[in-house]
């Protein structure tokens, strides 16, 4: 009897089997050899053979030895590949429907394995509703559509948590097409339908509950993913279901030992209105296959790993939907305290692993309310006549309770010396915390309590002061180290004034100890010395960002240490020294595999020159600025400027710019220090340049010159490198890369149209346009994450052809560009058509118009040339959407583009100018009509109107010219 034909009720039924009687079992009729074959036919036959067992448990073991000796890499014909998917998924499909309860989840565990094998894009190709139709009534609990039957509710479990993850394995890196689109609708429905359900009576083991619900998670990670957009209406709920299983009574009050049914609110119990009335979702993220142990303290590990988990899925969730997730911010971070992030933060006895996740969801929620923080104001308390707490008001207590919550748990971190990776987490999301909080707009409010107007900065300042002072409690300090900069410069940004001089020397010498003599850390071990030399490049890159903050923030209070401090112990042995050279630096270690990292040093301390020369000048501004209202105020002539501080502004420009700029840091061969180099130049005052020696000035001049040159010298062959490499990016597998390459093919033209020199784009072959021009048009038409960028590029591309090569160069795809072009106008998000329209003023705007449209050429007699027609119905559609559009920057656009004609010939005749006149007439009527129009919009209003008068007053004048030469 075959395995698609035998009654599952008829088959052996045996518990679950071990790897070994695996083997023995199946070598018999199909050894696992035979399922690596390399040649289509055998695996044919491999599976036929298989097909012909009845043996329930046999059955599972074949299926264990597929997933454990096939290999798709020994195909790579793509219709083999093809065949070979249809024949395995069949072989699953079947198998999942004919075996029995005992040997299920073994045959799933399988197939989860082959999936990834396979790759679920050739998967869904081929027996998508066959597959569905075996695994979404197991994932439901259920077999057949009916409930499970013979079997103790341990097989339930297990197999309903293999299906679940098959369905996850199955929608991972499925891309947007229709087959992944309903794949990815149709597993999210379940999964959300099987994380809402309230629990069965018949769930005996938590163990093996708790294992679903984590599969259910790490599911819903992979379709968040995958598709972050369809959850913008299911978001609210899932938060309030994530929180549940986040701080379940039963483990957030309690120790390890204590019972897990002791309350009726643990997420066990949680009861809600199923999915009837649940959105449908979407997917990618490879998720863990790990599971917590069945032995020992397993009730405790089952804990852990679904709050690990729902935190994962939180974090997810706040990236992929930051507008939906801001209104549960509270939920997570305000009283009570033990339902709260910080809860998790602060326990003694919560895992590491626990505590990083809890703050990286904390970060991520608070980075995804950004927007809503900043209406934060702390205003006088509310009277007893006053019925409301405004917005403003209860905002400003959560960033209060924030400072509170995080600088407590930061607090006990301290007092236990805790492990450093968690401390470096807590710190990272206090600089989230400093960098999103409006503390212009709040007037009191300590972390300690109270009302107090105790600056919340200062308890950020303290509690880092604090982690100073016990640096040694910590074998991996390094990190440390670099988070605290980190801290300290948020904190300089965020306007915090530091106490006293003695806090400045304190941050001063934290940051100056970056740059002794450091050595690799004893407790390393590595043949290699990259890993240390690395730490201590992080130190001082942290070292050197935290200095910038100073010079930005807090110039009077470091301007004085430049000839003291900065030079001698930071820019002459670090910038002019430390060339990486051969031998060994002060570090005792060899330059060899030093040179990157040294280079990025190099960068970060021309970066610091250029913002203490910034800071000195705009410090300059504002002191002259004073001096004049002083002498308006006095009605008096300014008083004159103090012949020696003239002398040490120029003596001091003059240092600078001989010792490090204009030798060192404008020939250096690095881009980013030539180009702060410029900005450095930039800054020099007027009336300094003038008292330079004129060998100085002069050098400066050559360096500018020679910067001009360098992209006549240089970027020609980077690009013809770009040209051959981003087509095949371009075609990518992975949506990811072609999202990137899409990116940079757009910003290339970018570059080109507004930096390129004619000479550079002469230059530019033939061949490499258009194979340019091919892979742009080939984003445009891509996956809708490719194609704003996609027609940007088309848009800039063909803009950039010389006037030279323009009557002769007319590319073979121009009429695929334009289907681009109207379709992207047509279609897609706001993004993509806007970049349409700007799109379509390139290509007017450009010399292939301008031949097209030239010396009265009947152009309908070049084949190369597009037709009228094409001209005509891009006209059209930017007019649709001019009139049709709800989005102020389409319209904007496309009202640029219906002007961006010169000539009455580019319109195919004087009567569409007359009907486009019509058009931008009756869009002047309407710019005021804002219904169904978005509130953000309002603020291009000025800018539509004035291109709308600019485009009208462009047409009609062409009528007026067009009528006068009739």
């Amino acid at each position: 009897m075959s395995l698609a034909t035998a009654p599952p009720n008829q088959k052996l039924a045996v518990s679950k089997h071990s790897t070994a009687g695996i083997n023995n079992n199946h070598s018999a009729k199909t050894p696992a050899a035979q399922f690596a074959a390399t040649n289509l036919q055998q695996l044919r036959v491999a599976f036929a053979h298989a097909r012909l067992e009845s043996d329930s448990f046999k059955l599972a073991s074949i299926c264990h030895s597929i997933s454990t000796s096939f290999s798709m890499t020994r195909f790579t014909d793509a219709v083999d590949k093809a065949a070979v998917a249809d024949l395995v998924s069949g072989f699953f499909a079947d198998a999942i429907i004919s075996c029995d309860d005992a040997d299920l989840a073994d045959v799933l565990e399988s197939f989860s394995t082959v999936i990834i094998e396979i790759g679920s894009v050739l998967l869904i190709q081929q027996k998508l509703p066959n597959l569905l139709s075996a695994l979404l009534p197991i994932a439901r609990g259920s077999k057949n559509n009916s409930t499970i039957s013979g079997s103790s509710w341990t097989l339930v479990a297990g197999s309903r948590r293999a299906a679940i993850r098959c369905l996850s394995n199955l929608c991972l890196k499925t891309g947007s097409s229709k087959n992944a689109l309903n794949l990815q609708e149709t597993t999210l429905q379940v999964f959300l339908d099987s994380l809402m359900e309230k629990r069965s009576d018949n769930f005996r083991n938590d163990t093996l509950y708790d294992k679903m619900i984590v599969a259910l998670l790490k599911g819903i990670q992979v379709l968040i993913n995958e598709n972050k957009n369809a959850f913008a209406i299911c978001t609210p709920q899932l938060c309030s279901r994530l929180h549940t299983l986040i701080f379940s009574s039963d483990s957030a009050n309690n120790g390890p030992n204590h019972h897990r049914r002791s309350s009726g609110s643990s997420w066990r119990s949680w009861s809600s209105v199923t999915s009837n009335n649940q959105p449908t979702l979407h997917s990618q993220a490879e998720s863990s296959d790990s599971e917590f142990s069945d032995s020992g303290d397993s009730d405790r590990y089952s804990i852990e790993k679904v709050k690990l988990n729902a935190l994962y899925c939180l974090q997810h969730l706040a990236k992929a939907q930051p507008k939906q997730i801001y209104t549960k911010l509270p939920l997570f971070i305000s009283p009570p305290h033990h339902q709260s992030l910080f809860a998790i933060m602060s326990k003694p006895n919560a895992s590491t692993k626990l505590k990083i996740a809890a703050s990286l969801a904390l970060q991520s929620l608070i980075s995804g309310s950004a927007a809503y923080l900043a209406v934060a104001e702390d205003m006088p308390r509310p009277t007893a006549t006053q019925s409301f707490t405004s917005l403003s008001q209860t905002l400003a207590r959560l960033v209060v309770d924030m400072h509170k919550g995080l600088l407590g748990a930061i607090n006990a971190m301290a007092a236990v010396c805790a492990d450093a990776a968690v401390v470096v987490g807590y710190f990272k999301c206090l600089v989230v915390v400093i960098r999103e909080s409006p503390y212009a707009r709040l007037s009191g409010g300590s972390a300690g309590g109270g009302n107090n107007n105790k600056d919340l900065r200062q308890d950020c300042f303290d509690a880092i002061c604090s982690y100073q002072d016990i640096s040694g409690a910590f074998a991996d300090y390094d990190t440390v180290q670099v988070a605290m900069l980190e801290v300290y410069a948020a904190l300089l940004d965020a306007g915090f004034q530091l106490p006293n001089a003695v806090t400045k020397t304190r941050i001063i010498n934290l940051i100056l100890s970056a740059f002794k003599s450091l050595k690799p850390r004893s407790n390393i071990t590595t043949t290699t010395s990259s890993l240390a030399i690395t730490e201590i490049e992080n130190i001082r890159l942290a070292s050197l960002e935290t200095l910038c903050a100073f010079v930005r923030n807090q110039f009077s209070l470091v301007k004085d240490d430049w000839s003291a401090v900065f030079e001698p112990q930071i820019l002459i042995p670090f910038f002019l020294e430390n060339n990486a050279s051969s031998g060994s630096t002060d570090d005792g270690v060899e330059n060899k595999g030093i040179q990157q990292t040294s280079d990025l040093v190099k960068v970060a301390c021309v970066k610091f020159i250029e913002q203490f020369a910034a800071a000195a000048v705009a410090t300059e501004v504002a002191v002259a600025a004073v001096a004049a209202a002083d002498a308006m105020a006095r009605k008096s002539e300014p008083l004159p400027v103090d012949s020696k501080l003239i002398l040490k502004r120029s003596e001091w420009w003059s240092s600078v710019l001989e010792r490090y700029i204009c030798v060192n840091a404008i020939n250096h061969g690095l881009f980013a220090v030539r180009a702060l180099a410029l900005e450095v130049l930039g800054h020099v005052p007027a009336d300094v340049f003038e008292t330079l020696p004129q060998n100085l000035q002069l050098l400066c001049k050559v360096g500018v010159l020679k910067m001009l040159d360098d992209w006549n010298e240089n970027d020609l062959a980077y690009i013809i490198s770009l040209a051959s490499k981003l087509p095949t990016l371009a075609k990518d597998k992975a949506v990811l890369v072609r999202v990137r390459a899409s990116w940079a093919i757009a910003n290339l033209g970018d570059t080109l149209l507004l930096e390129g020199n004619d000479q550079v784009k002469s230059e530019i072959s033939d061949s490499i346009h258009t194979v340019l021009v091919e892979s742009a048009i080939f984003s445009a038409n891509d996956n809708d994450k490719c194609r704003s960028n996609g027609v940007r590029a088309v848009g800039n591309f063909l803009r950039v052809i010389p006037a030279e090569k323009a009557s002769t160069c007319f590319s073979q795809n121009l009429e695929a560009e334009l289907d681009a072009i109207k379709k992207n106008i047509a279609t897609g998000a706001f993004k993509t058509r806007w970049n349409a329209c700007y799109a379509a003023y390139n290509f007017f705007q450009s010399p292939t118009f301008a031949s097209i449209t030239s010396n009265n050429k009947d152009v309908t007699n070049n084949n190369n040339i597009p037709a009228p027609a094409s001209i005509a119905q891009l006209l059209d559609s930017l007019a649709t959407a001019l009139i049709a559009s709800k989005n102020y920057k389409v319209r904007i656009n496309a009202a640029m583009a219906i002007g961006g004609i010169a000539q009455v010939e580019g319109y195919i005749g004087d009567g569409r100018v007359g009907r486009l006149v019509e058009v931008l007439e009756e869009a002047c009527a309407n710019v005021d009509d804002l219904g169904g129009t978005s509130f953000g919009e309002f603020k291009y209003k000025r800018d539509l109107n004035r291109q709308l008068r600019k485009s009208l007053a462009h047409l009609r004048k062409l009528l007026i010219i067009s009528d006068k030469s009739v």
